[in-house]
């Protein structure tokens, strides 16, 4: 009975041991529940609320100066082209020049065979000694019928015979001196000189071949290519910009370059047309240009750029300009990366950039790439260009 006793005591603690135990273990489970799942679920809800930053490519607002042109397609055009000719007829002898060759006027091309003009020289010559020998003669005559008339032991119809006489040989002498002019002509005309200067085409005639001034082909093409010209055509709303600016400037700088955009030359305006073509409604236009390296060819295609002027001032990329119902606008960051839409005053727009007049400072920071997400106070993310 004694043993018994002490037995349920034992029993008894265990069991309440046992029960604290377990009141532990659900308190911890229910602590872990309550306050770190709940942290978790906290942290997440929050996470899910917050607004994610909008990606954007920005650029700085700088200081240049930009440039009022205008652009437009044209053909290069030489100002003279020459088929040189033969001024007289005969056999080619001798051909002093290279097809393509450049050549300065003056410069003798050919030789035609001089000898049929050397001889049709000593001819007048020993027309004009005979002409003169005769005159000499009837001058002496004239001059001793004189003293005889004056003495009256001669008729004054003799006399004026005499007179009539020597003014027609004065007049043979003329013409015999005005042959020999003729004669020495043809003869330097037997050498082919370059009429202009410039660039020579490929040859028609050979050496041994008659030469005449009936050939239609001639001999060889000249080209004036220093200087050369560009003609291109110009909008009819472009023409008032145009001629005001020529009015200030007396001439516009002209920029000519390939089909791949690279410069083959500058030179200046030269001449606007007196009318506007009626079925395009466009100007034609002329322009100048040294063509020192002669890059340029006559009707080579022509990418034409006419510089009207230019301006300094602050200058954003064109794309980061938006368009509202107060104007023109861009979207610019604050310190803390959040946007804020800025109206504009803007001027020239050339190359890709704008000219602004007002309404932003140098140094700011623009969005140009995502606008159409934004709106004012988005938080923004400027990324880099890959560009770069």
């Amino acid at each position: 009975m004694a043993d018994s006793q002490p037995q349920e005591k034992s029993a008894k603690r265990r069991g309440w041991l046992i029960a604290f135990l377990l009141i532990v273990l659900i308190g911890a489970g229910a602590w872990y529940f309550w306050f770190e799942r709940g942290a978790d679920k906290q942290g997440t809800d929050a996470a899910a609320f917050m607004v994610p930053k909008v990606p954007v490519r920005t650029a700085k607002v700088t200081e240049g100066e930009l440039q009022e042109r205008l652009r437009a397609i044209g053909t290069v055009e030489a100002f003279n082209i020459v088929t040189v000719r033969s001024r007289v007829e005969g056999e080619l002898l001798e051909i002093y020049f290279e097809d393509g060759q450049f050549v300065e006027a003056g410069d003798v091309l050919a030789q035609v065979d001089p000898e049929p003009y050397e001889l049709r020289l000593d001819q007048s010559k020993g027309q004009y000694k005979q002409s003169q020998a005769q005159l000499d003669i009837a001058k002496t005559d004239l001059h001793r019928f004189r003293t005889l008339y004056e003495q009256d032991s001669l008729a004054k119809q003799t006399l004026e015979s005499q007179e009539a006489l020597v003014a027609q040989l004065e007049g043979t002498v003329q013409s015999a001196q005005a042959a020999i002019q003729e004669a020495e002509l043809q003869l330097k005309y037997t050498k082919i000189l370059a009429p202009i200067t410039g660039k020579l085409g490929f040859k028609q005639l050979d050496v041994g071949n008659l030469i005449s001034t009936g050939n239609v082909d001639g001999l060889v093409t000249i080209t004036q290519t220093q200087p050369i010209a560009v003609t291109f055509s110009l909008p009819e709303q472009d023409l008032q910009r145009l001629l005001e600016r020529l009015h200030l400037e007396q001439t516009l700088q002209v920029e000519v370059y390939d089909r791949k955009d690279q410069l083959l030359g500058k030179g200046a305006l030269l001449a606007v047309d007196n009318q506007i073509d009626i079925n395009t409604g466009t100007v034609r236009i002329k322009a100048s240009l040294p063509n020192e390296e002669n890059a340029l060819y006559p009707n080579q295609f022509a990418r034409i750029s006419v510089l009207l002027g230019s301006q300094k001032g602050l200058l954003i990329p064109e794309e980061a300009v938006q368009t509202g119902a107060r104007g023109a606008y861009v979207y610019v960051l604050d310190e803390e990366d959040k946007v804020q839409p800025r109206v504009l005053e803007l001027g020239l727009k050339s190359a890709g950039q704008v000219l602004v007049l007002e309404g932003l400072e140098e140094g700011a920071e623009i969005v140009t790439e995502g606008t159409d997400r934004l709106r004012s106070g988005t938080v923004v993310e400027p990324i880099a260009d890959t560009d770069e």
